[in-house]
């Protein structure tokens, strides 16, 4: 069950395409949205859809592997690392995973 009582669904993504001005962070918030919903039946709420627009090579904290975007997702929903599990599909969201101190699975 998802939401409130149940599971909290957040997402983070890097998304760089919005620095580079193919996509605006408007259309990226939606696909996001859209994407997260056609996987699990469930849209995350606004605050829970976190993306990193900045340069590839920006070497900022939210870009994974950075582990910022997973903070930034825990401290919305209120919960620490031991009651996350970041699921992705990469080996950025691994490190990101390992970095923030979260459970993670490969898919």
């Amino acid at each position: 069950r998802w939401g409130e009582g149940g599971l909290r669904l957040a997402v983070a993504s890097n998304q760089d395409q919005v620095f580079y001005g193919r996509l605006t962070a408007d259309m990226a918030r939606r696909l996001l949205g859209d994407a997260a919903e056609a996987v699990t039946g469930h849209r995350p709420l606004d605050g829970a859809l976190r993306f990193c627009a900045h340069a590839m090579d920006a070497g900022c904290s939210c870009r994974k592997p950075a582990p910022g975007l997973l903070f930034e997702a825990m401290a919305f929903h209120g919960i620490g690392p031991e009651a996350t599990l970041f699921v992705g599909d990469a080996e950025v969201d691994r490190e990101a995973a390992a970095r923030a101190g979260v459970a993670f699975l490969h898919v």
